[in-house]
């Protein structure tokens, strides 16, 4: 699958879709975000990648991924005319950052997702 899954505590969680890239994930029982699932991983990579002129061997910040999975997203709400939320957006994305700004990832962790069919 082209899709990345973090979570920062073992426990269950709620999902929760914020758009078309990220889904937050709930604690069962209390309202803060307990984890990520991320789509369209290769895409992402790729432009951090490009952007940050990264080698395969580098580690990769999760929340460069995440800042360019913002971006896009608030790209596409704001060419929909329908969608009037790029403030929720970015509520959104700034809850992640803060249980996902430390973290890095090897690049070899990122294959599996970029090779997916």
């Amino acid at each position: 699958m082209d899709m990345m899954l973090y979570v920062s505590e073992d426990c269950s969680y709620r999902a929760s879709r914020v758009d078309m890239f990220l889904t937050i994930l709930l604690h069962p029982h209390e309202d803060r975000v307990v984890g990520i699932k991320l789509k369209g991983v290769r895409f992402l990579f790729e432009r951090v990648k490009a952007i940050l002129k990264l080698s395969d061997s580098d580690f990769l910040p999760l929340v460069a991924v995440l800042e360019v999975a913002l971006t896009a997203a608030l790209t596409a709400s704001m060419t929909d005319a329908s969608d009037g939320a790029p403030d929720t957006l970015t509520e959104r994305y700034a809850e992640v950052r803060s249980i996902i700004g430390g973290v890095d990832v090897p690049s070899e962790e990122w294959q599996p997702a970029l090779q997916a069919a």
